[in-house]
């Protein structure tokens, strides 16, 4: 799940996930929907007309690693999102 942080002048619109693929995982009755490889979130943004560019909307994507039937410890994964400015 990516979560971003609360920024004055900014408002999250929408957020969207890829289609997950559903993988049946022994122990639990129903498949689980889940990511394989790289994938892509985006989020759309509006932005308060007194909002100054570049701006940094702190982020953090909690998520779960499994590999067969075993899965890791829960982990979050925090980083920054630029909205205008350079590209790096």
């Amino acid at each position: 799940m990516l979560t971003l942080a609360h920024t004055p002048g900014v408002n999250v619109t929408t957020l969207k996930y890829p289609e997950g693929k559903a993988e049946k995982v022994q122990g639990l009755s129903k498949p689980l929907s889940v990511y394989d490889g790289d994938f892509q979130i985006s989020a759309s943004l509006t932005l308060d007309s007194k909002v100054k560019l570049p701006l940094t909307v702190p982020a953090t994507l909690s998520y779960q690693a499994c590999q067969g039937a075993t899965c890791y410890p829960p982990k979050k994964l925090r980083f920054d999102v630029t909205v205008g400015g350079e590209p790096k």
